[in-house]
């Protein structure tokens, strides 16, 4: 109820970009870059700036702030079905999807449902989501579902669910730790056969060259020229004097941290930490991505420890508010430091906990 109560209060400070309705068809979004991907995969411009520009001034109407796709292969493959349909139409059938994929995460979650669809329902992240077309819900949805399976001793079914998470690849950097330090190889196999599939399908759907015109594209510095604003580590220390090295310290913080957590915690707390991890070190998250550290709150919260406030603090609205509003260095501020503050607090357990996953 007091979250309830906070999220309603807040709502009469919407930030500009709620301002717009998250329903909203026309225009340039995220998922504008979803549609030109399905139109363009199979070609040699699907990572290529010069080619999307073509597909999105015929989709939108103009070509400013062009958004690239920047997917794998089998992720435009897989929303070919979006060129069928006429462009506001796919956007709505999509954004529908993404409504979908919250309700399915409060569904599958395997702790408290309750917690789950408060903090669902009260998230700026989730309706930033679902305002850009952002496919991070869907990214929730193959976690919850792979903890599912991990609590049904399923583990290489959990590793091929979690391949799926390859559609933000670079949120499974923590992964490889928490398998090698629990010793989940049945996990770490599935995973392997469900990337190896989807890097095949990629292959067969655009042929020998796009890795490099991936790669390419990934290096670019205009695909992600908004650092002031990520809810990451590169949003607090940009502009900073000595700023790579601090980023390469907060790298090996982060690295230790979810090493610790990994060899004291259960699999699931662990798998949480390391996603949220992801997005503290990641180059390249937006405040849809902050719907990631949903997964750890929770955990956190189930656990009852004495700083579980953090983490109700990180699902709150308000924490997001300064972020939507795109404060430079204050709104990534109240999303990073906290949220390492949990997982310090986490690494600093002396006791593994009793309960599995934390619940």
């Amino acid at each position: 109820m007091t979250g309830v109560v906070l999220c309603l209060a807040t709502l009469p400070a919407r930030p500009p970009w709620v301002l717009r309705p998250p329903w909203r068809i026309e225009g340039a979004m995220d998922a504008t870059a979803f549609r030109s991907g399905a139109e363009l995969v199979g070609t040699s411009g699907l990572y290529k700036a010069k080619a999307v520009a073509v597909v999105q001034e015929r989709n939108v109407g103009n070509q400013e702030a062009l958004r690239v796709f920047i997917r794998p292969p089998w992720h435009a493959l897989a929303m070919q079905w979006m060129a069928h349909l006429p462009y506001e139409m796919s956007i709505f059938v999509w954004k529908m999807l993404i409504v979908l994929a919250c309700i399915l995460f409060v569904f599958l979650w395997p702790g408290n449902r309750s917690l789950a669809a408060l903090a669902m329902s009260w998230s700026l992240p989730a309706v930033a989501a679902i305002e850009q077309g952002q496919d991070t819900p869907w990214f929730l949805v193959c976690v919850a579902a792979a903890y599912i399976l991990l609590r049904r001793n399923l583990d290489m079914g959990a590793g091929l669910v979690l391949s799926l998470c390859t559609i933000k690849f670079h949120f499974l950097v923590f992964l490889p730790i928490v398998i090698f330090a629990q010793k989940k190889w049945k996990l770490a196999l599935g995973l392997s056969m469900g990337i190896i599939f989807l890097i095949t399908v990629s292959f067969i759907a655009q042929g020998f060259s796009w890795p490099l015109d991936y790669y390419v594209l990934l290096t670019d510095k205009q695909t992600y020229p908004l650092s002031w604003i990520m809810p990451s580590v590169l949003g607090v220390i940009w502009g900073l004097p000595m700023s790579e090295v601090l980023y390469c310290s907060f790298i090996l913080v982060t690295t230790a941290c979810i090493w610790k957590i990994s060899k004291l915690w259960p699999l699931e707390t662990a798998l949480s930490a390391c996603f949220a991890g992801a997005i503290l070190i990641s180059p390249h998250a937006y405040i849809q991505d902050a719907m990631l550290f949903m997964p750890i709150a929770l955990n956190i919260i189930a656990l009852k420890k004495g700083f579980r406030w953090l983490a109700v603090w990180i699902l709150s609205p308000i924490a997001a508010y300064p972020l939507a509003w795109w404060m430079p260095f204050i709104g990534p501020a109240l999303f990073v430091l906290p949220a390492y503050v949990l997982l310090i607090r986490l690494a600093g357990e002396t006791e593994t906990p009793s309960l599995k996953g934390g619940q």
